[in-house]
């Protein structure tokens, strides 16, 4: 063999093997990423009635993203901006450092209440930052301005803030926030204590979440994209249905879901009920308004948004947050 092609193969062989390497590093990273967001969802599930999930570059974006227009984007943002706002005063300088430095953030929550006066649901909730795999940065950097005190052997953070988050006429009342880092692959932020120690534990349990995850309707359609929601109504212990976001909607619904296709440009609403039958069309709005439902098969029927629909003046995005337990109370 020439001295010229000897070269030649051992040059195909290092690429051969670097890119061999690449795909091995790049596999166990994406299964590494994948096994923190499935377990932090089930951290949620087991506890709240409504989990939402979105990416860290979609939170961290200010404007359009993937295809669809910027307020329709930041119409889906809206649930996370207290967390957002809250880590301001943590000490944290810019909150999308965090964001930048994570790969998602979910955000649990149960308890509707109405605000004081004009303002937002109040709800308690509780956040899950997946930091960005093996990330070793340093976590109190963000929570200079917190107290620190412990619970189950951790260290936990806590602060307070004025976000308005009691409604307009309770403005004065600061928010307050518990904060813990488990490992190093999560940042786990709730507006209550007791929440916090209840998640902090499922995060840590050995507990099978994948068996468990696997009873969650729509799981495995829901996990594979960057935005998503899901509600397991409750039709019991609800202080008021307006504000739990149940009015207008069919009693017969048992699970709401929604996630954004941002392949196929559109956002998809689906719903589960056991005594949905394909004669009777279930609805979550007013008769007249959007979204209109198509049977796919026994108790479950799904509505495709277009991310041309969102544009409008009328908002289904917005309607839908409402449904999952976000809404805006007058």
């Amino acid at each position: 063999m020439s001295c010229r092609r000897l070269n030649t193969v051992r040059l195909m062989l290092s690429l051969f093997l670097f890119l061999g390497y690449s795909m091995f590093f790049a596999r166990n990273s994406c299964h590494a990423q994948m096994t923190s967001e499935r377990h932090a969802a089930f951290a949620l599930l087991e506890h709240y009635e409504t989990v939402l999930y979105a990416r860290a570059d979609f939170l961290s974006n200010s404007d359009e993203f993937g295809g669809m227009d910027k307020d329709s984007a930041d119409t889906l943002r809206l649930p996370f901006q207290e967390i957002l706002e809250g880590l301001k005063h943590s000490g944290t300088y810019n909150s999308m450092e965090l964001m930048r430095n994570s790969d998602a953030v979910l955000l649990g929550a149960r308890e509707f209440r109405p605000p004081a006066g004009l303002g937002a649901v109040h709800s308690k909730r509780c956040y899950i930052v997946i930091l960005r795999g093996n990330n070793k940065q340093d976590i109190h950097k963000y929570f200079r301005r917190a107290a620190t005190e412990s619970l189950d052997g951790l260290q936990v953070w806590k602060w307070s803030a004025q976000l308005g988050e009691f409604g307009e006429d309770d403005a004065s009342q600061p928010s307050t926030f518990y904060a813990v880092q488990i490992k190093r692959s999560y940042l786990l932020i709730a507006n209550n204590r007791d929440d916090l120690r209840d998640v902090m534990r499922g995060l840590t349990s050995t507990e099978n979440h994948e068996a468990i995850l696997a009873d969650i309707p729509d799981w495995d359609i829901l996990s594979v994209h960057e935005v998503w929601g899901y509600r397991h109504i409750r039709r019991t212990g609800i202080f008021n249905e307006e504000v739990a976001g149940l009015s207008f909607v069919t009693p017969s619904i048992e699970v709401l879901s929604f996630f954004v296709d941002f392949k196929k440009k559109s956002s998809v609403v689906r719903i589960l009920g056991s005594d949905m039958n394909r004669d009777t069309v279930p609805k979550i709005n007013p008769a007249a308004e959007p979204p209109t439902f198509k049977w796919l098969a026994p108790g479950i029927w799904e509505a495709k948004i277009p991310f041309s629909e969102n544009q409008a003046k009328y908002s289904p995005l917005l309607l839908i947050l409402v449904r999952l337990g976000f809404g805006i109370h007058v």
